[in-house]
């Protein structure tokens, strides 16, 4: 069989035709140069079939890459099945996002309880520097279909306002600027996106934004899973 007649079977279910040009970019981001590439796309090309899943695709190139000891390319292709690796529990993806920001010089903490104007929060990651103070919500999810959906930043924004109003009647905070951020491993609905926008949380997914996403910021950082 052809590759250009196989199907692949993606996350959701949906069957959609191969590409190989799909295939040479995600091997290019991986850092995999032209001429190498070539070489080893044959041996992929060779173990797959009609109807076979987009995982296990994803399978055979990173053992492909794997076994041709380029570390480097195979931690960065298998990077996104890194990070679902980290579950089923949140927390050691609370941990990692909080040595994403001590590699940004701030002051981290996780898993806090932190007073409010009203009432205690907890809040998964506290980071400060000199003149910022973030206050970060991990939501950490098993598949990778899952979206966040707009009524975590609603709610979380008045969690963290809450926070604020408090911290800044202290002196050590007073003159800090406080940010809120949510950081998820897969993507935020389209809503989410625009309720982040208009009221100032930052919202970090999987590719988005597109050059402060958290696979930009990991692979700027070397924190490989």
């Amino acid at each position: 069989m052809r590759a250009n007649d196989i199907h692949i079977t993606k996350y959701d279910g949906e069957q959609v035709l191969y590409d190989r040009h799909k295939l040479v970019r995600s091997l290019r981001r991986s850092g995999a140069d032209k001429a190498y590439i070539e070489q080893i796309l044959p041996q992929i090309e060779c173990k797959i079939f009609d109807g076979i899943t987009s995982k296990k695709l994803h399978q055979i190139a990173f053992r492909v890459l794997k076994k041709s000891k380029r570390k480097e390319a195979a931690a960065k292709y298998n990077l996104k099945a890194g990070i679902m690796m980290l579950g089923p529990s949140g927390y050691p993806f609370e941990m990692f996002v909080g040595k994403l920001l001590e590699h940004r010089n701030y002051k981290v903490k996780v898993g806090q309880v932190c007073e409010g104007k009203y009432v205690n929060h907890e809040v998964d990651v506290v980071a400060e520097n000199r003149k910022e103070c973030i206050l970060v919500e991990c939501k950490y999810r098993n598949k990778s279909t899952e979206k966040v959906s707009v009524q975590v930043p609603m709610y979380i924004r008045s969690r963290f306002e809450d926070i604020e109003i408090k911290w800044q009647e202290q002196s050590q905070y007073r003159d800090k600027i406080f940010r809120g951020w949510i950081v998820t491993n897969t993507k935020f609905s389209e809503d989410a996106e625009a309720y982040g926008k208009g009221v100032g949380l930052r919202l970090i997914g999987w590719a988005y934004p597109q050059h402060q996403s958290l696979q930009y910021l990991i692979e700027k950082y070397h924190l490989y899973p």
